[in-house]
């Protein structure tokens, strides 16, 4: 043995002190006997002699004798080695045989699910894939079957000529002879056109009579054809008919006669004729003076010309001449219901759009109108329209031409209730306006004509008194209409009835199941002017009912969550009360604060601490109702809670209408309450969130893949988490 220790380490050039410890059995007096032996080695300058100067060996007789490299009461190091890069090959064995046990693994995992059946979708879950869309499939306006007839009610002032001839008779026949009652029509992907090319017959003789009518009746058969028939694209070569009869004679007719024809080509789009007979009646029509009723005509006639220019010509022409029928109520709320059904929209898809420029528009029609409308007695009609028109527009602050109104309020009928709920649900720039005591009015003839109306118009109703908090939102009607009738909605509907549901705290489970099933299953997209609310739903159906599978409801919504963004409000936090806000609240407590946050793609805030999860919205004037924050900011407030975050709403007229010192012990007061409230939260999520991390880095290491990460300890890991959204 002594031979073999100096073999071992004779080749030394310098002195060495090693040190070994040989452990033996534990006996009757200590736990554990160490033996230490010092070699030591020394070379002579100039001479390759070597000798062995002091040697100390063990007991060589040590029964089980166990070998220890580092001290078992230490933490073991890892040994720093230089490893050489993998050549491709060895690299892409590996990767095979890595893919290899993660495809086992997720078949295993997949297996697992499949022998549990989905509460909520059962054994067939729906799937829908991902799918290229022409982009108007997500701008699809649901609208009510009766559609047609409350647009003729709007629009009744108009002129509806009709012709006593042959063509009227055959106009009055096609309509019997449709299979579909052509004023319901309101599905989007319904084509009429579809429908006519089985009735080829009736149609051959109708291109004969208007062939074979005298010019001067032409632009009113033109109007028959698109009111009676909404007939549009020329698939029996009619139009072609009708413009080879015009053309010649196109200075023969008188300006109303122009107009006329105008409307039967282009009320309603997709226009027809040619853009040469378009531009021939523009350039004649431009060059007359037009009186008011011509004026009110022409817009609706040139509502889908391209040239915005001759809109605002018409629009500016009716505030011009608003002196010459003020006194005449009934005209001065015709007048202003056509200004803003009929506003300029070509202006809304080109790249120089200034949004400022178009509000501050709509502002100054409103302003040149608003004056002469509060000093008219109007009937039940002209308010309904008065009242559509403020909502149309999009104009804040305007309560008090409102309030006006409703003092003027009778006994309304059915068309006219539904349309003024739903304006005043939406008159304050989308906002709800009114006061209780016209809400509470009307609930009467709500229960009155309730069963009378469309699905459409009773989610109006609905979503109309979930918005002001109203107690008749709870009234069994509407819920027992919403449990029979979830599966049936379409979008539009299904937007206010699930508007009106989180409003009033509803979380009945077959009521919501129905709803992701309705969504879930439906063949059209979503589209995205209803999206928000479905997507608000998906959080508040969250806090009643986490263990539900949604995904099949977020593969539906895809195409609109892809084309979505909360960033879109940002222009409505530059208002200038809450820059100032946002400065009050800076000065007095120096925070860390996060102006103009997103969170989730969902909500756009004022102001956040996002480290501490809470987020603050200034509550103003304009969106109280009735002295409390509208139903949306509750909703989100709600909502937020839901993902462990504080929103608080302050008021702005009580806020600042405290001192200085108030006002800064009130801020540091309730946000650190909020910061304190959030702790065991965000402890509590940042463990979970850690633990998650250091889980995964086990499994990583496990598979070889982040070698080194083995022994990784939790609190290494501090630090590493932030506070995503």
């Amino acid at each position: 043995m002594l031979r073999n220790c100096v073999r071992q380490y004779f080749c030394l050039d310098r002195m060495v002190s090693s040190k070994l410890h040989f452990v033996k059995e534990k006996d009757a007096k200590t736990d554990y006997v160490y033996y230490e032996q010092k070699t030591v080695f020394s070379k002579e300058k100039g001479n390759k002699k070597y000798k062995l100067l002091d040697v100390k060996v063990p007991d060589i007789n040590v029964k089980k004798t166990q070998f220890y490299v580092f001290d078992k009461n230490t933490v073991p190091v890892p040994r720093q080695v230089y490893t050489a890069p993998l050549r491709k090959y060895v690299k892409q064995k590996l990767q095979r045989d890595e893919f290899v046990r993660y495809k086992k693994a997720q078949t295993t995992i997949q297996e697992q699910q499949e022998e549990q059946v989905d509460e909520l979708w059962g054994e067939n879950p729906p799937i829908r894939y991902f799918e290229r869309l022409v982009a108007k499939d997500l701008f699809f306006n649901y609208r009510s079957p009766r559609f047609a007839e409350y647009n003729n009610r709007k629009n009744d002032f108009l002129s509806n000529p009709s012709v006593h001839s042959e063509v009227k008779n055959l106009i009055q026949e096609i309509k019997q002879a449709s299979t579909v009652q052509l004023s319901r029509i309101y599905h989007p992907n319904y084509f009429i056109e579809d429908h006519y090319k089985k009735l080829p017959d009736l149609f051959t003789k109708l291109k004969e009579a208007v062939s074979q009518a005298n010019f001067k009746e032409i632009p009113k058969i033109a109007w028959m054809l698109q009111s009676q028939l909404l007939y549009k694209e020329d698939i029996y070569k009619i139009w072609e008919v009708i413009e080879n009869i015009v053309k010649p004679q196109i200075h023969h007719y008188s300006v109303d006669e122009l107009i006329l024809l105008k409307r039967g080509l282009a009320t309603t789009y997709p226009k027809a004729g040619s853009y040469e007979l378009h531009n021939l009646i523009y350039n004649l029509v431009s060059q007359e003076k037009l009186n008011v009723d011509q004026t009110i005509e022409a817009l609706y006639a040139f509502r889908t010309f391209n040239n915005d220019k001759y809109a605002k010509v018409l629009i500016d022409n009716l505030i011009t001449l608003l002196p010459e029928y003020k006194n005449n109520h009934s005209k001065l709320a015709q007048a202003f219901y056509s200004i803003a059904n009929n506003l300029p929209k070509k202006h809304l898809r080109a790249k120089s759009y200034d949004v400022t420029a178009n509000d501050k528009y709509r502002l100054n029609v409103m302003n040149a109108f608003v004056g002469p409308l509060k000093e008219g007695k109007y009937n039940m009609d002209d308010i309904t329209r008065i009242l559509l028109g403020i909502s149309i527009l999009k104009v804040p602050n305007f309560n008090d031409l409102i309030f006006l109104l409703e003092n003027q309020l009778q006994e309304p009928d059915e068309y006219q209730l539904v349309h003024i709920l739903y304006a005043l649900s939406k008159g304050n720039n989308g906002i709800q306006t009114g006061t209780n005591e016209t809400y509470k009015y009307l609930e009467q003839f709500v229960l009155k004509y309730f069963d009378q109306y469309e699905h459409l118009e009773k989610s109006r109703i609905y979503y109309a008194y979930s918005s002001i908090n109203s107690e008749f939102a709870q009234n069994p009607i509407f819920l027992n209409w919403v449990k029979e009738n979830m599966l049936k909605f379409s979008f539009s509907e299904l937007q206010n009835v699930v508007y009106g549901l989180m409003f009033n705290q509803v979380n009945d489970q077959e009521i919501w199941s129905n709803f992701l099933k309705n969504v879930a299953t439906k063949s059209e997209y979503v589209p995205l002017a209803n999206y928000y609310a479905f997507k608000q739903a998906k959080f508040y159906i969250t806090q009643f009912y986490p263990n539900w599978n949604l995904k099949p409801f977020e593969e539906a919504c895809q195409n609109a969550e892809n084309m979505f963004l909360a960033n879109r409000t940002e222009r409505q936090h530059l208002d200038q009360q809450i820059i100032d806000f946002q400065i009050d609240l800076n000065t007095h407590l120096q925070y860390d604060w996060k102006t103009y946050y997103n969170w989730n793609n969902t909500y756009f805030f004022n102001i956040t601490l996002p480290d501490h999860r809470v987020a603050i919205i200034l509550n103003t004037p304009r969106t109280t109702i009735n002295g409390k924050p509208r139903a949306q900011l509750q909703l989100q407030q709600q909502v937020m809670a839901t993902q462990d975050w504080k929103l608080l709403i302050f008021d702005q007229t009580e806020l600042f209408s405290m001192k200085t010192k108030e006002r800064a012990a009130f801020y540091k007061k309730t946000i650190d309450e909020a910061i304190e409230s959030q702790k065991e939260k965000m402890k509590a999520w940042e463990e979970e969130r850690r633990d998650q991390i250091y889980e995964q880095l086990l499994i990583q290491a496990e598979n070889g893949m982040t070698p080194g990460k083995r022994f990784v300890k939790r609190e290494d890991l501090k630090g590493l988490s932030r506070f995503p959204v």
